[in-house]
């Protein structure tokens, strides 16, 4: 594969250089994903955010990990939680779910889109957070300002925002302690659990270290995609090879998350971004996590009944406030100016990082 992934590496460094040639090549491929974004202000905000992500990383390097036993749940319970996690997010008219090997959401036209999941015997929780992040790229995908349907304003603006969307839904509400209050009941009749809410909390919420991003917990998520942006910027400006990247990958993930990959396939071969010529689209993963935990926090600050409202089962002040906020504005405004429009905050990590010290250092 290497001699193809250096070719599609050099084809993207011509066609930066082409675009503008002034301009770092970087911030050309990341106009693509993210516009208006640039290398030098995600150098800034990911090494804020690393630091941060690897002190608390640390604090919990000594904690006891807790597992509920995967025989304890059912694929076919599995499928009921899904299917009636998608019912509770976007009702029944205008998505439908199927199953595929990597999940994913893709629109076929503004009243209909189609969305995965994946059941995974070795990680039964896997299809329930999946589901809920593919939902939240549905919804905002079906609550564009019906105004701008048939123009290029019918879309989101950014990568990093549309995944916002997706990790609001999958960490902030659908794993919110509240939210459990009200589920728990139901998800333990489906799959016949006989373990108490708190113990499964804590295993929905188990932070540790492994080497697949898309498998990962939300403390060790964004490490995942600073670690290939990191190797990208290195690949695009010529200190990096191809032909050394495994080596590259396998150390950054040593000295970050104290693993080493078992084989490329779990390593710098388990995306299918590079294989696409995707370079520049990682960082919008970070972007996301960073957008949707200052979302939350207006959230929280705007609806002082959200606990109450999660802990009823009702949703609907939420999905009302992300389409007043957010998804009506479609592609009428850059990300950015979304994010601030709504919380009053440029890009940072601050309230990531807030969020994180308050749910998992407690």
């Amino acid at each position: 594969f290497a001699p193809y992934l250096q070719k599609l590496f050099e084809m993207r460094q011509k066609e930066a250089q082409l675009i503008d040639g002034k301009k770092h090549p970087y911030d050309v491929l990341l106009d693509d994903f993210e516009e208006g974004m640039t290398v030098d202000t995600l150098k800034k905000v990911f090494g804020e955010l690393k630091a941060g992500l690897l002190m608390i990383l640390d604090k919990l390097k000594d904690q006891k990990s807790v597992r509920i036993h995967n025989k304890a749940f059912s694929i076919e319970g599995e499928r009921k939680i899904a299917e009636d996690v998608v019912k509770r997010i976007l009702g029944e008219e205008r998505v439908v779910l199927g199953e595929s090997v990597h999940p994913f959401s893709d629109p076929i036209s503004p009243d209909d889109v189609r969305l995965t999941t994946a059941y995974r015997p070795d990680e039964p929780l896997f299809s329930y957070t999946s589901t809920c992040h593919e939902c939240g790229h549905a919804l905002y995908e079906l609550n564009f300002d019906s105004k701008f349907r048939g123009s290029i304003l019918y879309t989101a603006p950014s990568i990093g925002l549309h995944e916002s969307q997706s990790k609001f839904w999958e960490d902030h509400i659908m794993k919110h302690d509240a939210w459990w209050s009200y589920y728990y009941p139901h998800f333990k009749k489906v799959h016949g659990l006989t373990v108490d809410k708190k113990k499964f909390m804590l295993h929905l919420n188990d932070v540790r270290p492994s080497p697949i991003r898309i498998e990962a917990d939300e403390v060790t998520y964004p490490i995942h995609v600073i670690i290939r942006f990191e190797l990208e910027v290195a690949l695009i400006e010529g200190s990096l090879k191809v032909k050394d990247l495994p080596k590259a990958w396998n150390d950054k993930y040593e000295q970050y998350l104290g693993i080493v990959p078992k084989s490329d396939a779990q390593g710098c071969l388990q995306d299918t971004h590079w294989s696409l010529g995707y370079f520049g689209y990682f960082p919008t993963y970070a972007i996301g996590v960073m957008y949707s935990a200052s979302l939350f926090k207006q959230l929280e600050m705007d609806r002082k009944e959200l606990q109450k409202d999660l802990a009823k089962g009702d949703l609907r002040y939420v999905k009302k406030w992300l389409k007043e906020k957010v998804h009506r504005h479609g592609s009428s405004l850059l990300a950015g100016e979304i994010v601030k429009k709504a919380t009053g905050k440029e890009l940072g990590c601050d309230d990531f990082l807030n969020y994180l010290r308050e749910k998992y250092l407690k």
